[in-house]
């Protein structure tokens, strides 16, 4: 009787069964009896964040079974390897996201077409890539195989990768491939000089936490990605009052700011209060500021402040 209720989770509408599927990961309830009889034709959305018990001999048939897959989420899951994505890549040709942050078996391998071949069909139309946190993935590797294989991609988050983000990528990554969603956050090599370019730069959303940057790098992006609507800066030290006033003249767009555990003080909230579209705002801990900028953001009205301040 049980192998008969699990079989006819194949003939559940296919909305239903990509419910069922969150609800069963969410209770780390999924195993490997149950994902055999999700994995259908049908198929277009596969989150299975978190679910490292699952074998990797049933994730390696996800390519060949969900040939419509849109979107596979596998962050966190350590056992998922090249062969299990160069897989999806090979046969799903209408995915457009593909998480991977957190998979540290991941290398240039599982996007590298094959010797004489076109790139790999899945990346064609990939629009958004997470590979944060996955070490073995090259500078090489991402602008030589993913960069050139995925014209349409527009987010990348390549967070923690600390040895494969340098000025000469992270220069690549910001001005060439028309990226709107961008994730460079603990890139320990990252410094200043690759916004110095001058170029313009599309994107809407920017990460740069935890890194070296100085005002400088902060007033050149202002100046040159007018349409940014989002940028995280939390902890970076060196950022100062300069950067906020840059911003603040030149990205009417910005809704959401974070720059928790900066240098700020109340001239940069000041400047912010004049930022008409801004909606969120992060300053915790920056203890150069005053109560006084609590009576600046409240002037602004419509931003949702969430202010540490000392």
């Amino acid at each position: 009787p049980k192998k008969v209720r699990l079989a006819q989770l194949s003939l559940l509408p296919r909305c239903a069964l990509e419910d069922l599927l969150d609800i069963l990961v969410a209770r780390n309830a999924l195993n490997d009896n149950v994902l055999p009889h999700v994995l259908t034709r049908q198929t277009q959305r596969l989150c299975l964040e978190g679910s490292s018990q699952l074998r990797r001999c049933l994730l390696n048939t996800i390519g060949r079974s969900c040939p419509n897959l849109r979107v596979l989420d596998v962050r966190g899951c350590q056992q998922v390897d090249n062969r299990i994505v160069r897989d999806v890549l090979q046969h799903c040709e209408l995915l457009i996201c593909l998480r991977l942050e957190g998979c540290p078996r991941i290398s240039d391998t599982a996007f590298a077409p094959a010797l004489w071949k076109p790139p790999l069909a899945g990346l064609l139309g990939l629009e958004e890539l997470s590979i944060g946190k996955c070490g073995q993935v090259t500078a090489e590797g991402l602008l030589g195989y993913v960069m050139k294989g995925a014209p349409m991609l527009r987010t990348l988050d390549v967070a923690c990768c600390r040895l494969m983000i340098t000025d000469e990528v992270a220069g690549e990554l910001l001005f060439n491939f028309g990226l709107c969603s961008l994730d460079l956050s603990f890139s320990q090599q990252l410094t200043d000089a690759p916004f110095s370019l001058g170029k313009v730069c599309m994107l809407r959303q920017l990460n740069v936490a935890n890194t070296a940057l100085s005002d400088a790098a902060v007033e050149q992006l202002a100046a040159c990605a007018v349409h940014l609507e989002t940028l995280d800066a939390s902890s970076v030290l060196r950022l100062s009052d300069k950067s906020i006033f840059a911003l603040a003249k030149h990205c009417c767009c910005l809704r959401t700011l974070r720059v928790s555990n900066s240098q700020i003080t109340d001239a940069a909230f000041e400047a912010l209060s004049r930022c008409p579209r801004l909606e969120i705002l992060d300053a915790s801990w920056c203890i150069r500021a005053t109560s006084r900028a609590i009576e600046l953001l409240a002037s602004a009205g419509d931003v949702s402040g969430e202010s540490q301040l000392g």
